[in-house]
């Protein structure tokens, strides 16, 4: 706690310290020390800190009020910051590996919010969005957004969106940035990563419960980006505690294309869990990046790619898309098709005899695709 007096020719700071406010001594211990002060004569510090102690925990313990559901509005429909990525005011979570694109695509939807731009099948709600980062630095996303502006065909020096810099759990920080939420208008908070910003070991349950809490009390929309080591990958689950998984209420893996030295990736948006209405499918982005011939960064594009015809990422569709995705290129033995994907051939026959509306078998015994009709997906 932190005492301050606003009476003419005080120096406003008066004391600071921690206080166990169900504790006799400690009450009595920071009367006495407040009494001490000179510059505060007559004032009954006793009683004042007894007060205090008393109506903060009274407060507390009341919580939230109790609402009669009959006095709530129905919700028309399902509410997204970022449809279909991002619910708004729910906690959402991206994990993926090292290098996925994750901290890049997670600044584009934050620049798409503050800007309300809907791109790319993305539809914004308009927001003031917080990027807290635990990894980098200031420059760091300045330069990502600056980039990613001048992508979007946007002025560089007239962005609103803001940073802070974080070192402390988000819980053990938690007074400092509702504050900055409050003061700022915030709607979006941005958590670059999971964990650093739990302030402890994340594979034990404390920790995201109580990051998960804290979130809970800023009261806005919250992306948080999450780690996942490679080798589990197909485990479809975040690094750390179930309660990684249990705690958002929409979450989606990013996977990227293994091709090095290029200036083209593309990422698939890989939906693995939500909470309100129904999973949906994949996504998948291409990511265009522009350097200087000093090798820095000037622009990065970002474009909506068909998650079928990247064979990186189709291995992450269901069964089915995969095979839709394999004859695009036109007819193939059944055989070939499970090659192409690395599928049980079995599996890949299966398949094709339950969704025959899907696919078209050959007179020669091979199987593509229909002609007249709209592909799904």
């Amino acid at each position: 706690m932190r005492i301050e007096s606003t009476a003419p020719g005080i120096n406003g700071h008066l004391h600071q310290a921690r206080l166990n406010l169900t504790s006799t001594s400690a009450r009595k211990t920071l009367a006495k020390a407040l009494d001490e002060i000179e510059t505060m004569p007559g004032v009954e510090w006793g009683k004042i800190v007894e007060e205090l102690c008393v109506t903060v925990l009274h407060l507390h313990r009341l919580g939230e009020p109790p609402t009669r559901l009959d006095a709530v509005q129905t919700r028309v429909a399902l509410k997204y910051q970022v449809e279909p990525l991002i619910l708004a005011n729910q906690p959402n979570l991206w994990f993926g590996d090292g290098g996925s694109t994750k901290s890049l695509l997670a600044a584009y939807v934050g620049l798409l919010v503050q800007e309300g731009r809907s791109q790319n099948g993305l539809v914004t709600e308009p927001g003031k969005v917080l990027y807290l980062d635990w990894e980098d630095s200031v420059y760091e996303l300045k330069d990502r957004v600056t980039a990613l502006r001048r992508g979007l065909g946007l002025e560089t020096n007239t962005d609103a969106l803001m940073y802070r810099r974080c070192a402390h759990g988000l819980a053990t920080d938690l007074e400092t940035i509702q504050h900055i939420v409050m003061d700022n208008h915030i709607t979006m908070v941005i958590v670059d990563s999971a964990a650093y910003a739990c302030g402890g070991d994340p594979l034990k349950a404390e920790f995201p419960i109580s990051y998960f809490n804290a979130l809970r009390a800023l009261d806005v929309t919250s992306l948080t980006i999450a780690h996942q080591p490679k080798e589990l990958r197909d485990n479809k689950m975040p690094f750390g505690s179930v309660f990684w998984f249990n705690g958002p209420r929409n979450i989606y893996q990013l996977r990227k294309t293994e091709e090095m030295d290029t200036d083209v990736v593309q990422t698939g948006f890989f939906h693995v869990k939500t909470n309100v209405g129904k999973k949906r499918s994949p996504v998948g982005y291409e990511i265009t990046f522009d350097n200087t011939a000093e090798n820095n960064l000037h622009s990065v594009s970002v474009h909506r790619t068909d998650i079928k015809k990247v064979p990186d990422l189709a291995k992450g569709l269901p069964l089915k898309q995969q095979i839709i995705g394999v004859l695009s290129g036109g007819s193939m033995e059944v055989e070939e098709i499970a090659s192409a994907i690395a599928a049980n051939k079995d599996s890949v026959q299966t398949v094709l005899y339950r969704h025959k509306n899907d696919f078209a078998k050959q007179p020669n015994g091979a199987w593509g695709l229909p002609f007249d009709e709209a592909l799904p997906f």
